[in-house]
């Protein structure tokens, strides 16, 4: 019964000849296709996407991708499996507006890399939601007008903001915040202090150097409360590493609690 299966599936390919494979299902619907804001194809953390840039009557292709960039959050985009007619150039990479037009930030090479990866990265320290695009186009390619559904490349998307569960200011104890940049670039970002409540108890820009650790005294900005914290930054996923440290002065003990990333 398998061998029956495979064989029909073989007979419908060979029939349909293999100019119909296409790695990009998206741009197949001719009603709403994914070149411009009206685009369906909706990113969410962890999710992983293959592309191809393949022109369709001269036209170079587009490749659109709605965000819902959440209050208090931060992101990144990663182009990587990128084939060889793709990227004489760097492919471009842009986050547009809710407009479908504004420009707000662009994708760049990764650091000590070849320019065929190409990383975006961008924060929302506010608490609006914002509805963005992510846009991937052929015309910075090798093959423009002429590229196939053989130029193909990967799209990955991750939430990168974090969190401490716990910090503790209140009666005896005080918290110190460790962060730790164990990259090779900098990493900026926004600690935000929230009460067990949810109320935002107040914020405060960081900057890291590469392989920098940064011990930050929380009642600083936090004062006398207690909760949780979350933490945005134009890192990569997963390189910002750190915890929280509550200190007990009239014991001497102290209680970590680490900083954690959505799973994915």
């Amino acid at each position: 019964m398998r061998r029956s299966l495979w064989a029909v599936v073989a007979a419908g390919l060979m029939l349909g000849g293999v100019t119909t494979v296409r790695a990009d299902v998206w741009d197949l619907d001719t009603l709403d296709e994914d070149d411009g804001p009206g685009t369906d194809n909706v990113l969410t953390h962890g999710i992983i996407q293959v592309h191809d840039l393949a022109a369709e009557a001269s036209v170079v292709d587009q490749d659109w991708y709605f965000v819902a960039t959440q209050p208090f959050s931060s992101y990144e985009v990663l182009l990587d499996g990128v084939t060889g007619d793709l990227w004489s150039s760097p492919l471009p990479l842009d986050l547009v507006g809710a407009d479908g037009s504004t420009v707000v930030a662009s994708g760049i090479s990764l650091p000590n890399s070849i320019a065929a990866t190409r990383t975006m990265r961008w924060q929302n320290t506010t608490s609006t939601a914002a509805d963005n695009f992510v846009r991937v186009t052929g015309s910075g390619s090798s093959c423009t007008t002429a590229c196939t559904t053989q130029d193909q490349y990967t799209v990955r998307f991750w939430e990168t903001s974090a969190s401490v569960a716990r910090y503790n200011n209140a009666g005896s104890q005080v918290t110190i915040l460790l962060l730790q940049n164990p990259a090779a670039y900098d990493i900026n970002g926004r600690i935000f202090y929230w009460t067990s409540l949810g109320t935002l108890a107040g914020s405060q820009p960081f900057s890291l150097t590469p392989k920098q650790l940064l011990a930050i005294a929380t009642a600083g900005t936090a004062g006398t409360t207690s909760g949780s914290i979350t933490i945005t930054q134009d890192g990569r996923f997963g390189d910002l590493q750190g915890k929280s440290v509550a200190l007990e002065p009239s014991t001497g003990f102290s209680f970590d609690t680490p900083l954690v990333y959505r799973p994915h």
